[in-house]
């Protein structure tokens, strides 16, 4: 794990969040997407193999969450770009 002490204030605040949820679940249940949401935002100021490792994600999915979170993200500006 990274020993940046922001990185470690951010994952000793999610982890309880995403252990509640752990604890909860029924059976391959999806992580919710408000989750979701804040490990890509952790994940792009971070990293996503620190982030992934830090709370047991599977890179690949992270990773891809990004990517089209990124895509989403850039089509929303062209939209917004468009009329100028």
């Amino acid at each position: 794990m990274r020993s940046d002490p922001e990185f470690t204030v951010a994952v000793a605040e999610l982890q309880p969040a995403l252990a509640a949820w752990r604890q909860k679940r029924k059976h391959r249940d999806p992580i919710p997407e408000p989750l979701w949401q804040t490990l890509v935002r952790l994940a792009r100021s971070h990293g996503v193999s620190p982030v992934a490792q830090a709370f047991r994600l599977n890179y690949t999915t992270l990773r891809h969450r990004i990517l089209v979170n990124s895509l989403a993200r850039n089509d929303a500006n062209q939209f917004l770009n468009f009329g100028n």
